[in-house]
């Protein structure tokens, strides 16, 4: 039986980025072949290169599956008949423009043994940087939404795939961008300048561990990735920086509710977890980018201890304004004395973002 086919995954939120890196990727590895995927409106146009032209441009349609099980259902049969052929050394995997690489990339770990999965790298421009991780724009704005639905801003879908990735590879090294990148991208992941000058080689050399990949982006896990960085650290205006804030104490669910527009507005990158004494058992998920702010539920605490914990990156003058909101929506020492069984399954107001609660259910 011939070695498994090493992969790596491209994603990105520019299509131009994205066709160029997975060239440079190409031309620089000898006995690669690319897969790429883009949205169209009803599906997924499939196509199959390598340095010879293309092999393969095929169109799947949507109908009403998922984007996410469209891609799982496709990309690993397609992957492993490339592999069966034993014409190729690597491939190159590359996402649609603005789609998560976790799914597909969870899949792929998960295949036969035809398939090794090396990498997962996202691509971002350093220049632009700011504005694509820290601004307002949806991607509807700048036509990139995947389906007529999607409502996710460009900060939201480009710090998920920073986030995730083993390696970020910037084809530019302005100084400023390089500074918020470093304190966005994962801690143990590593960035790469220049799509011409590294070994590409070097992608398929790597070994993606799925469960390393997965805590990067898990709340149970949020932590700063500066070292460092502090709530009381001191930055000029339009320095990035990263608040760390954190505590045993939930949120008092009526002062959370009217704080959402301090803790959560303005040009931040805010990832992290809660809680709420009216549901001590639930994970609260807080994820906010561009202005936007996502709350949910991430399941039972499993045995750790709740807490919450807020880590939130910006480059303007919010410090003052999010440590005094998050101080402020905090139980008191004195409204937490006593114990909590007294605000178990007491309406909260966050049914529509978490769901009934059990008691309530």
């Amino acid at each position: 039986m011939s070695e498994p086919l090493p992969i790596t995954v491209i994603s990105t939120i520019d299509p131009l980025l994205r066709d160029s890196t997975t060239l440079a990727v190409a031309l620089d590895t000898p006995g690669a072949v690319t897969l790429s995927y883009t949205m169209g409106r009803h599906s997924i146009r499939r196509i199959v290169a390598d340095l010879t032209g293309v092999l393969e441009d095929h169109e799947i349609p949507l109908d009403h599956v998922c984007l996410n099980c469209a891609l799982r259902e496709d990309v690993i049969p397609t992957l492993e008949g490339l592999a069966d052929l034993d014409r190729w050394r690597y491939a190159v995997l590359a996402a649609p423009v603005g789609a998560e690489p976790q799914p597909v990339a969870e899949a792929l770990a998960l295949a036969g043994p035809q398939l090794r999965l090396a990498s997962v790298a996202a691509v971002a421009t350093l220049a632009s940087l700011d504005d694509d991780v820290l601004g307002a724009d949806l991607l509807s704005d700048r036509g990139l939404a995947l389906t007529d639905d999607d409502e996710r801003s460009v900060a939201e879908a480009l710090t998920h795939q920073i986030e995730y990735a083993d390696i970020v590879i910037t084809p530019d090294d302005d100084p400023a961008g390089r500074q918020l990148l470093d304190h966005i991208r994962a801690a143990d992941g590593q960035h790469w300048t220049g799509l011409h000058h590294f070994d590409a080689t070097r992608l398929f050399d790597q070994h993606h561990d799925p469960i390393r990949a997965a805590r990067r982006t898990d709340p149970r896990y949020t932590e700063p990735i500066q070292a460092g960085t502090s709530s009381q650290a001191d930055h000029g205006l339009g320095t990035p920086w990263t608040l760390d804030l954190h505590s045993p104490h939930p949120f008092h669910p009526v002062r959370l509710m009217a704080s959402l527009e301090r803790l959560g507005a303005g040009r931040l990158r805010a990832r992290g977890r809660f809680w709420l004494p009216t549901r001590p058992d639930m994970l609260c998920v807080w994820d906010g980018a561009g202005g936007q702010l996502a709350i949910g539920t991430g399941g039972p605490w499993d045995g750790i201890e709740p807490s919450t914990r807020l880590v939130v990156t910006g480059t303007g003058n919010e410090r003052p304004r999010l440590r005094n909101a998050f101080a402020d929506t905090l139980l008191t020492p004195a409204e937490m004395s006593g114990g909590i069984t007294r605000w178990v399954g007491a309406d909260d107001g966050f049914d529509p973002w978490l769901g009934e609660s059990a008691a309530a259910a």
